[in-house]
This record gives structure tokens, C-alpha cells and sequence, in this order.
């Protein structure tokens, strides 16, 4: 049997908004996407771990150089508006700017990173773009950093420049249940 693809009305921010909260949060739970975010962070270089254990920007850039490395920022398809889970994010390896926070606020997520979600318009046509904010140190976050992949030079903390954002919202994501 062939996956369907479902279309999902999204109406307002909100909507879209609260839809990629919904599936981060279906995706921080999911085994595979733990293994994943595992693998990420437990390479080995010689005879100790790549990134520190405790380095919480060193994490963080490890699953933005994975996700650099290993998804293709690609449109939609024609004329409709697609909301990846983040199995499927990663099984094709192509994401836009929603799949791309989907599956990096799961695989963050899922070893314990606060995330906030920010929408921008940028005068194209309403709210246009959508990324992360991590905030570090997990257990107490006292600065949030951009993860933010459609910028193919740019590195994690890189955000667009104020003068080219009409409008900025950035929603809390709220506690687990």
C-alpha cells in the first residue's frame, strides 16, 4: 500500500504553528528518531566522544551538522502545503523550513532540549519562513541560539538581519504532558 499524503488546512499561524508543535512532540517520543539523535552524539573520535559529554553547543551543532549533511532543503510539492513527520523527513532526506524545524526540534527534543518556535514574515506574501530556538543550558536556559538550516553558508546561530523581517513571533513550546 502506497502512504497517502493528507492535506492538512492550516488557516492561521496559530494553526501552523501548533501543527509543527504537534508533530515535534510526536517526534521527541519516537525510538527511531532517540536512535538517531544517539548515533549523532556518540561518535567516537580516537578513544573519547567527539563532542564532550556536557557540551550543550556542541551538541546542538552536532545535530545541525547532521541535519546540514543529511536533508536537502527542497520546496513542497506543487501547490500544496506538506507537514513531514520526522521518520519521513528523514527517509526522503527533503525538507522545507517546516519539516527542517519538525525533525530538528524532535531530534533535539529527544535528548532533552528546550525548543521555541519563530515564524517571520518577511514582506513575501504573510508569515514566510519558520525555524527554531534552542535554549542553552538545557536545564536552564539563559540564551537561545537560531537553528535555522535555509541559509546553506550560513552556521547554527546565524538569524536573518532585523531590517529584512516585517514581522517576528516567537511561541513558547509548552511542558510535555
Amino acid at each position: 500500500m502506497q502512504p497517502v499524503i493528507r492535506s492538512v488546512d492550516v488557516k492561521s499561524v496559530e494553526d501552523r504553528v501548533g501543527l509543527i508543535n504537534y508533530y515535534i512532540q510526536q517526534g521527541r517520543k519516537d525510538p527511531s528518531i532517540r536512535r538517531l539523535a544517539s548515533r549523532i552524539l556518540t561518535q567516537r573520535c580516537g578513544n573519547s566522544w567527539c563532542v564532550e559529554e556536557k557540551d550543550w553547543f556542541g551538541e546542538v551543532s552536532a545535530i545541525f551538522g547532521w541535519m546540514r549533511h543529511n536533508t536537502r532543503y527542497t520546496l513542497d510539492p506543487y501547490s500544496l502545503e506538506l507537514f513531514q513527520k520526522p521518520k519521513r523527513a528523514v527517509q526522503f532526506g527533503t525538507t522545507d523550513c517546516d519539516d527542517q524545524t519538525i525533525l530538528a526540534g524532535s531530534l533535539l527534543q529527544s535528548v532533552g532540549y528546550p525548543v521555541r518556535i519563530v515564524i517571520i514574515d518577511t514582506g513575501h506574501g504573510g508569515w514566510s519562513h519558520v525555524y527554531l530556538h534552542i535554549g542553552l543550558p538545557p536545564m536552564d536556559p539563559r540564551r537561545w541560539i537560531s537553528f535555522d538550516l535555509t541559509a546553506t553558508k550560513e552556521q547554527l546561530g546565524w538569524e536573518m538581519p532585523a531590517q529584512s523581517i516585517k514581522r517576528k513571533r516567537v511561541f513558547e513550546i509548552p511542558e510535555a504532558e
